[in-house]
């Protein structure tokens, strides 16, 4: 009887520790999702495809507005005038819904 008594109170304090060391994953666990939930990166997998391409919409379409106000000071300039302001209005649209939502 007390050598089933004494299995019995070694298995009780195994199960004690091991339920400490469970627990304490548990919280890095929730520590690392909490660190990962903060990186800009995860962030932006998250987000789905339209997160995606708005990033992707933004610099895209700034490089086009800025290529096309360069070409605006060579010759026949006025023409490239008003894709310009379209590409980068496109550009702040995408980059508003970038990072506000």
């Amino acid at each position: 009887m007390e050598l089933a008594q004494a299995s019995m109170e070694k298995m009780l304090k195994k199960v004690s520790e091991e339920t400490l060391e469970v627990e304490k994953a548990v919280r890095d666990l929730k520590a690392a999702q909490e660190e990962l939930s903060e990186d800009p990166l995860y962030k932006l997998k998250s987000g789905g495809i339209v997160k995606q391409a708005s990033l992707v919409g933004t610099a895209l379409f700034s490089v086009r507005a800025i290529t096309e106000f360069a070409a605006m000071t060579g010759p026949n300039g006025e023409a490239h005038t008003l894709p310009a302001l379209i590409q980068g209005a496109i550009a702040f649209v995408c980059a508003a819904y970038f990072f506000l939502f």
